[in-house]
């Protein structure tokens, strides 16, 4: 992948995030964790290359807490 490439995907990621919220960036709470497993999304990683970069107990985490989001249909 190519640097611009990886920097508009990271730009979508932010563009998408501050659409979706009322706040900007800069104040949104959140653990690292997922803010890493949004990057990997954001770099189309897989599942198994999400896990090596978050490591066993934060894609644990990871997994759980995307269980139990609430997504409203809009």
């Amino acid at each position: 992948m190519e640097r611009q490439e990886v920097i508009a995907r990271l730009r979508n990621l932010r563009e998408e995030i501050e659409q979706e919220g009322e706040v900007g960036i800069a104040a949104l709470e959140t653990t690292f964790a997922l803010a890493l497993s949004d990057v990997c999304g954001a770099l189309e990683l897989g599942r198994e290359e999400c896990d090596q970069v978050l490591g066993q107990d934060a894609a644990v985490y990871v997994a759980e807490v995307c269980e139990t989001r609430f997504w409203p249909v809009g």
